[in-house]
């Protein structure tokens, strides 16, 4: 539940079977042309990482897109995604917890495929020991 006017930038949700150091599982923001729908699972591939400070923990977001969508095939790495993709992203999760009490947010910038595939290995990491 957002308790702004606004919107997310694309699709969000999270990587199943992973644990992140927030002690959700692990965000993803999945660039679309087309919404999808509440509980769709897709296959998508990491791009990038945005580094994020939630309230003091650290509540990083994997930036991907589809794995099968043509439109990104030549999506790769960061430096692929425009840097209106890379302001709009970063300005949701600047402000969306404004009008929230005693919420802050700190976007801490973007690295590339690499820093996201690690994190995702992180997380499942976390899982394993969490759940495993």
């Amino acid at each position: 539940m957002l308790h702004s006017n606004v919107h997310y930038p694309s699709d969000y949700g999270f990587i199943p079977q992973s644990y992140y150091d927030d002690g959700d599982p692990f965000d993803v923001l999945v660039i679309v042309e087309d919404p999808t729908f509440p509980g769709c699972v897709l296959e998508a591939r990491p791009v990038a990482l945005m580094r994020m400070d939630d309230d003091g923990e650290k509540d990083d977001k994997v930036i991907a897109v589809p794995s099968e969508d043509p439109r990104y095939d030549d999506v790769c790495d960061l430096d692929d995604l425009t840097d209106q993709q890379r302001a709009e992203i970063r300005e949701f999760f600047e402000t969306y917890k404004n009008l929230e009490p005693d919420k802050e947010t700190e976007t801490l910038g973007f690295e590339g495929r690499d820093a996201a595939h690690d994190a995702v290995e992180h997380a499942q990491e976390l899982y394993d020991e969490q759940f495993g």
